[in-house]
């Protein structure tokens, strides 16, 4: 596994985590919240939607994960 792909243990599960790309993810959001707070247009660029898309699959992968867990 490359060095800037992390595991995170959630109970018995680990979830892979390419830091590299979670930086460009964040930032991307990061630049989509300030536009929303200075009520601004916010363009997409080339790939942010597949930026976006690993987001919400990262957000969606930690919820089933913790819901698992409770259960």
């Amino acid at each position: 596994m490359p060095d800037h792909v992390h595991l995170v243990e959630c109970g018995s599960e680990a979830l892979r985590i390419d830091m590299k790309l979670l930086r460009v993810q964040r930032e991307l959001l990061a630049k989509v919240v300030d536009l929303a707070r200075k009520s601004l247009p916010y363009t997409p660029t080339s790939g942010d939607a597949r930026l976006l898309d690993g987001l919400l699959e990262l957000t969606d992968t930690v919820y089933d994960m913790t819901q698992a867990g409770s259960s």
